[in-house]
């Protein structure tokens, strides 16, 4: 007998939201929106494509100090500009999840330097500003039907980034077994941002 709050199968619904920042170059590092400070990104996406690439260069020849000390301050940057959009969707993602199922779980994380290394070795040809899934959150709820539900207050709602790709790996599950419905999302820029 299936465990209650379990999705058929035994495996939870799981809605991942990813969001991607189109990078470029701004001047000042950080940004205050409601007392807290949040990372601009600072490099251009050649910058950021040639860190990921020192990186990968590092792990199999080694690399010279100064340029990995200075890919290590790009992919930092990088990373960490990711933050404000990823705690903007998080909020809107555990609100909207609650309404679906209030015992939802919902969780973020920015990808640690060691698995965007992996990945960009994984496919030579992905590019480090192109990685689509630097930052994430995810709702776990009980069953199928509620991520639908899930689904489609995202597809009514006012989000005003723009959904980019959905991946459904309920309904076409990936060989290994994975389950899951990804929202992929470009994050528009902030109207203030834009004068920069």
């Amino acid at each position: 007998m299936p465990q209650a709050g379990l999705a058929r199968g035994g495996r939870p619904g799981v809605l991942i939201i990813r969001a991607c920042v189109a990078t470029r170059p701004i001047p000042p590092s950080v940004f205050i929106e409601d007392g807290m400070e949040w990372t601009i990104p600072r490099y251009r996406p050649v910058e950021v494509n040639e860190a990921g690439r020192v990186l990968l260069k590092a792990r199999s020849e080694g690399a010279d100090s100064d340029e990995l000390d200075r890919a290590f301050d790009v992919i930092s940057n990088w990373r960490s500009s990711h933050s404000f959009p990823l705690n903007t969707f998080q909020v809107g993602l555990r609100h909207k999840a609650r309404q679906v199922h209030a015992q939802s779980l919902v969780a973020q994380r920015l990808k640690r330097l060691k698995s965007i290394t992996d990945k960009l070795e994984r496919m030579p040809d992905l590019r480090l500003n192109g990685m689509q899934d630097i930052a994430g959150c995810r709702a776990i709820v009980a069953t199928v039907s509620q991520v639908d539900a899930l689904l489609r207050l995202y597809e009514k709602s006012d989000i005003k980034h723009k959904l980019v790709k959905k991946n459904d790996y309920i309904r076409q599950p990936k060989s290994s077994g994975y389950r899951s419905v990804h929202l992929i999302y470009a994050v528009l820029q902030r109207q203030e941002d834009e004068n920069l």
